[in-house]
């Protein structure tokens, strides 16, 4: 039977069956609504394995910290002063080599970093293995002349720069590093670690990078020149010198062979 029929048999008033009938769907459409509410969003939010948190997706290369104004004033200092001595005991000057600065720069970072001051670091690499590292083409003799420089008041990077190379022609090695006649290119740097100013020089008779030889130009030869012997023609000669130990942990170190003041 239908429950308008049923209703009315009980003699229900007719605002009274209203009032219940809109009670009823009003309490029905409101449990409908909290159970959307309540299950929709909860879902949405699950965390699933295939979106992790703090996931590092960057592929950004570190750069290397920049050095200060009173580092980049100190260099520039040391160049004029090396390049001074050198003019006066009659050895041609040096010319600045942006690869081989990344070298001492890094080591002299290395040693504030760590503490020490020394040709080799605590891992034993020495400038053999810095020069190598970076640039393995190298060939050339090369020597490696650190100092170190307590902060003094008032004392400008001129100063600086003339009392490490005085320093350096006080010793035997170093002087005859910092004059060998064959060095034509240079790297310097310094780091301060608040107290002190560390400062490593590396003389070089080659450049860190080669520029590219010229294509060479053919040139006719007699067919008997390598035919008759079975020999080639013009063999290059092989020069791949070796770069010897640290002789001293703070006497200058020569990667070359022969280079004076090792």
């Amino acid at each position: 039977m239908p429950l308008f029929l049923v209703l009315s048999s009980l003699r229900m008033p007719t605002w009274l069956f209203a009032t219940w009938l809109f009670a009823t769907w009003l309490f029905v459409c409101t449990g409908l609504l909290t159970l959307g509410m309540g299950l929709g969003p909860a879902r949405a939010q699950e965390p699933t394995e295939t979106q992790p948190a703090d996931v590092q997706t960057s592929d950004e290369v570190p750069v290397e910290e920049p050095e200060t104004e009173a580092i980049s004033e100190l260099r520039q200092a040391l160049y004029k002063a090396v390049n001074a001595t050198r003019a006066s005991a009659g050895a041609r000057p040096v010319d600045r080599d942006s690869g081989f600065e990344s070298v001492v720069r890094a080591h002299a970072r290395d040693m504030v970093a760590r503490t020490y001051m020394a040709h080799r670091s605590p891992d034993g690499d020495g400038p053999r293995e810095r020069v190598l590292a970076r640039f393995p083409d190298f060939l050339g003799i090369a020597g490696e002349n650190i100092a170190m420089r307590t902060h003094r008041e008032g004392e400008s990077a001129a100063d600086t720069a003339t009392a490490a190379v005085e320093a350096w022609m006080d010793s035997p090695p170093h002087r005859k590093n910092l004059l060998d006649q064959r060095h034509g290119f240079a790297g310097i740097s310094a780091a301060d670690n608040g107290r002190a100013i560390y400062i490593v020089m590396l003389l070089t008779s080659e450049p860190s990078l080669r520029p590219p030889e010229p294509d060479p130009i053919p040139q006719p030869r007699p067919e008997s020149d390598a035919a008759d012997t079975g020999q080639s023609i013009d063999e290059p000669v092989s020069l791949d010198p070796q770069l010897p130990d640290n002789r001293g942990e703070n006497a200058p170190e020569t990667a070359g062979s022969p280079a004076p003041g090792s």
